[in-house]
């Protein structure tokens, strides 16, 4: 299918009363045809299932995904084996699940979801109470992750609580901490060192300890809409950490500029913060009348200071 035509057909989803049923997979879409379907989506109420399986889908398109998820009529949808979406694209997008209430029929096979993307899509299975089948097939999740999600849908098709996920040594590896009121970081925390990724998101939490650099095996983080006033350096310790979000945080420090970078050059900074080896520059103005000591003083400065360029005294 060219583009005019997928646009087109994105641009008639809008005014369309009739249809109940597209298939559009195994096209290359696109991501101008992305950003038109979900907008069009999202306002129409008679589509009721929709297959855009088999398809390159841009990362960069995951928010209008995301709010095309949240926002429709559809019972069934199915997003197996689409590719070009990147980890952090996943996780968006899986989220979306937890608000959705009208899709009962959900394929994501061969999507290759990764542990933290499928933590996403625990935590709002937890959520959506309309979800009667859910197909994850062919993605990187192990025989143990399987027999947890078995577990999950119960015969009813109700969703079971899940606030831990263990691997298959028994071993705890995912947390949900998440709205829980905390303002202190459950002590026993500290001791999960197998622990992969950890939600935190929604609590009164005001400081993070240093302790937390106990959990060497720690992936993904989940930080956000807390009391925070700052990201302690000893987050850039974290040596498996990939996933760090903190939205909702009136943050001072670092910097709006460092808090910008993407997470590994976010971690990269505390990290050097950590070690003390962050340096800064300045230029400093020294005034004074004649005989009263500029020069000794300058001299001093420059005999401790290592990485002084220029140092010039005037009068």
């Amino acid at each position: 299918m060219d583009q005019n035509t997928s646009l087109g057909i994105a641009r008639h989803l809008k005014m369309n009363t009739v249809l109940k049923e597209l298939d559009l997979s195994r096209n290359d879409l696109g991501s101008d045809f992305i950003t038109a379907l979900s907008d069009s989506v999202s306002l129409n109420i008679g589509l009721r299932s929709l297959d855009i399986s088999m398809n390159v889908i841009s990362s960069n398109v995951a928010n209008k995904l995301s709010e095309m998820v949240k926002h429709n009529n559809l019972n069934i949808l199915n997003l197996s084996g689409s590719i070009g979406l990147n980890d952090r694209a996943k996780r968006t997008i899986m989220k979306s699940f937890a608000i959705n209430r009208s899709i009962t029929e959900l394929s994501l096979n061969r999507l290759n979801l990764t542990l933290n993307p499928m933590f996403e899509l625990f935590k709002a299975c937890k959520n959506n109470t309309v979800l009667k089948k859910l197909e994850i097939d062919d993605n990187d999740i192990d025989d143990n992750m399987k027999q947890i999600w078995k577990k999950l849908f119960v015969k009813s098709f109700s969703l079971v609580d899940l606030q831990g996920v263990s691997n298959e040594h028994g071993e705890l590896v995912m947390k949900d901490f998440s709205s829980r009121g905390f303002q202190t970081l459950p002590i026993n925390i500290f001791e999960m060192h197998n622990l992969s990724i950890l939600d935190l998101s929604d609590n009164e939490i005001s400081a993070i300890p240093s302790n937390i650099k106990n959990l060497v095996s720690l992936e993904t983080l989940d930080l956000s809409n807390n009391n925070l006033l700052t990201l302690p350096p000893v987050l850039g310790l974290l040596p498996h950490l990939k996933n760090l979000s903190f939205e909702g945080n009136e943050l001072i420090s670092p910097p709006q500029n460092i808090l910008n970078k993407p997470t590994k050059g976010l971690l990269n900074y505390l990290r050097t913060l950590s070690e003390g080896s962050v340096k800064y520059k300045c230029k400093l103005l020294v005034l004074g009348s004649k005989q009263v000591g500029k020069s000794s003083l300058l001299k001093s400065i420059h005999r401790k200071g290592k990485n002084l360029k220029q140092i010039r005294k005037d009068g």
